[in-house]
């Protein structure tokens, strides 16, 4: 059962998606189209899930599910990254690359692989006060509170330290 993000209560579950290019218009218009075909249908255990998605700064998707109504499963969630690998393959961009850091500077983001994080220190490309995109928030309330975080605030303090 499809619902708007800002109905889903701050409890809601997420799942955040982050594309490895910023997206257009057209590519955001008819993956939102294809989402909302998803969830509109998308059960656990056949009982519906009150569920929403936004796309965020042309680059993320975030999936909610209002987890009062019914939870999500196992199954379910299977059925949603199994969703994610069909957008993949044909919009032609990764979502489920989690090597990838996105920082936002400037009002532009920019990622940067993981493994090349302490060069990019080193080379002051990130700084302590460079903000970096936490995509491992599972809550509606963590992403409208520490989704964008700096680095110096953020799990990638402990890599700073060593720089």
């Amino acid at each position: 059962m499809l619902t708007d993000f800002k109905q889903l209560p701050s409890s809601a579950r997420i799942w955040i998606y982050q594309a490895n290019q910023a997206l257009n218009s057209e590519q955001i218009a008819a993956m939102q189209t294809d989402w909302e075909t998803f969830l509109q249908t998308w059960q656990a255990h056949k009982q519906d899930l009150k569920a929403a998605v936004k796309c965020f700064y042309n680059r993320f998707w975030v999936v909610g599910v209002d987890e009062n109504l019914n939870a999500a499963s196992g199954c379910s969630i299977d059925k949603q990254v199994n969703f994610v690998k069909f957008l993949e393959q044909k919009y032609q961009i990764s979502l489920l690359d989690r090597s990838q850091i996105a920082f936002l500077h400037q009002e532009q983001i920019f990622t940067i692989p993981f493994q090349e994080l302490e060069r990019a220190i080193q080379a002051g490309i990130i700084t302590p006060e460079t903000y970096v995109f936490n995509n491992s928030l599972t809550q509606k309330q963590e992403l409208e509170k520490n989704w964008i975080q700096t680095v110096e605030n953020s799990w990638l303090k402990r890599y700073f330290a060593t720089a």
